[in-house]
């Protein structure tokens, strides 16, 4: 009888490490098909797309690449993360025009997100915005990452560039669920420049902005301190470049980061006539 105990126990702590490994593989999966259909109602597995039939775009938001209102929607962001116990995906889409060629410098993009959550078994969308924004110039989509806000806050971070005129200004922005709701809470410069435009008409001027969150306050979701140096063009007048020193605080408010402080050094401005002064 002894025997047959210590053979029945051995087999018990053989066979259940085997039965978690099995249950592990064989977990169900929320899948890049299901958001995209779940969003959008098809999707090509062939093509990795969707079809947007019937674009209801909000007034501000009409846009006239989208005319015959039907676009081409493919994913540019599929992340899972955990926030307050529970999995979660952050999807974050681009669309493009069925019937134009897209590869132009105003070609610009429509973005789309979505948060879905899962419960009991079963995921569902949390929160979504069909229209978050345009960029990505040249139909290409920006640089995303999630990045932690808060706790158990999350938000994607976006980064693009934009090129004008041979200036060039790299910016991101933040995407943030909130009430059911995705949005772009936060904006910010963080580098310009206008090296290859600059020197016979206008000042040659740039900058660069550093971003850090502040996790000391009690606050839900962290405070963002932004400083910002170098130089940069007068709306005025091209041919004057003013310097930059400013420090500001930005805190969560109602699904945005609303600027509450902020310090600025004086600026000395290039005097050109008498009729400028500072």
């Amino acid at each position: 009888m002894a025997k047959f105990k210590i053979i029945s126990v051995t087999i018990v702590i053989i066979l259940i490490p085997t039965l978690l490994f099995i249950n592990f593989l064989f977990e169900p999966r929320f899948t890049e098909k299901q958001a995209m259909t779940a969003l959008f109602g098809n999707y090509n597995s062939n093509h990795k797309n969707s079809i947007w039939e019937n674009m209801n775009l909000p007034e501000k938001d009409v846009n006239g690449f989208f005319s015959n209102k039907t676009g081409i929607a493919s994913t540019i962001f599929f992340e899972s993360y955990k926030a307050n116990g529970k999995k979660k995906i952050f999807l974050i889409t681009k669309t493009i025009p069925s019937d134009i060629y897209f590869e132009c410098h105003a070609c610009l993009p429509l973005l789309s997100s979505a948060i879905f959550v899962e419960s009991n078994g079963h995921w569902k969308i949390e929160a979504h915005n069909l229209f978050v924004m345009y960029e990505g110039e040249y139909g290409e989509p920006p640089k995303v990452e999630i990045i932690r806000i808060g706790n158990n806050k999350f938000a994607a971070r976006l980064e693009y560039e934009h090129r004008h005129d041979l200036r060039l200004e790299t910016k991101i922005a933040l995407l943030i669920p909130y009430q059911e709701h995705v949005g772009i809470a936060y904006e910010q410069v963080i580098y310009f420049d206008n090296f290859n435009d600059c020197g016979s008409v206008q000042q040659c001027a740039a900058f660069k902005a550093e971003i850090d969150f502040d996790k000391s306050t009690k606050d839900d979701f962290y405070r963002i301190k932004t400083t910002r140096f170098g130089t940069e063009l007068d709306n005025k007048q091209d041919d004057i470049a003013i310097p930059v020193d400013e420090k500001s605080v930005y805190q969560f408010q109602n699904g945005k980061y609303v600027q509450i402080s902020g310090i600025r050094s004086p600026k000395a401005m290039y005097k050109i006539d008498d009729s400028y002064c500072n």
